[in-house]
């Protein structure tokens, strides 16, 4: 009797192994070699799903218009407060003629040494359109909206009425290089930025007094 009741157990344990073997074979079978079970394509800190970061950030914007058009080049203001204008690290600038649009001009890189610059040398009578981009010590990426603007007409009123406002020295031969050395304007062309003398003012609105701490605020480049 007791060699029968060994011989019973036996049997409902083997059988037992063999159901579960089963099952666990059939959950094997769903799911898949371990190397082939689906991975999540997320390669960050391991966060929970809701604050995992991400590195698509919007690109801010930039604020740049357009002070007077020459018939040789054009004069742009960005608006923006000196204290976040400091935060910049590197700017790119690109400009190309719109009934010719293989041809674009790469300024790379270009950072203004004050908020109003000049772009230079343009053809007169021509249509263009102006980017810039810039990114900051953060990291932060910046881009200005499309700015179009028509150079002026060679030897026109506009371009004569804006000679007679430079400095009596410059007006008659309009002598653009030393108009860029003698005010504080970023050109494009030479490379030359000069802050000139921050606290001479004259009637042109170019000098810009840095050593103000109420100006540091202020986002008009002409204060």
């Amino acid at each position: 009797m007791i060699e029968f009741q060994r011989h019973k157990y036996f049997i409902v344990l083997t059988w037992t192994f063999l159901f579960h073997d089963m099952v666990g074979s059939i959950e094997r079978q769903a799911l898949g070699p371990p190397h082939f079970r689906p991975r999540s394509s997320y390669n960050g800190p391991n966060l929970a799903p809701s604050v995992r970061i991400s590195h698509s950030e919007p690109k801010r914007s930039l604020s740049i218009k357009v002070y007077k058009v020459l018939s040789d080049a054009v004069i742009l203001d960005w608006y923006i407060a000196l204290s976040d204008k400091d935060q910049m690290s590197s700017c790119d600038v690109s400009y190309t003629r719109l009934d010719n649009d293989t041809e674009s001009v790469l300024l790379s890189p270009f950072l203004p040494a004050t908020r109003t610059f000049l772009l230079r040398p343009l053809e007169s009578n021509k249509s263009y359109v102006f980017h810039m981009m810039c990114s900051d010590h953060d990291g932060h990426s910046y881009v200005s909206n499309p700015l179009r603007f028509i150079t002026d007409v060679e030897g026109s009123t506009t371009g004569l009425d804006f000679r007679r406002d430079l400095p009596g020295s410059l007006a008659p031969s309009y002598n653009l290089g030393a108009y860029v050395h003698q005010l504080p304007v970023s050109s494009s062309s030479s490379g030359i930025s000069s802050e000139g003398n921050a606290r001479k003012r004259s009637h042109f609105p170019f000098s810009i007094d840095r050593t103000s701490s109420s100006s540091l605020n202020k986002i008009s480049p002409h204060l």
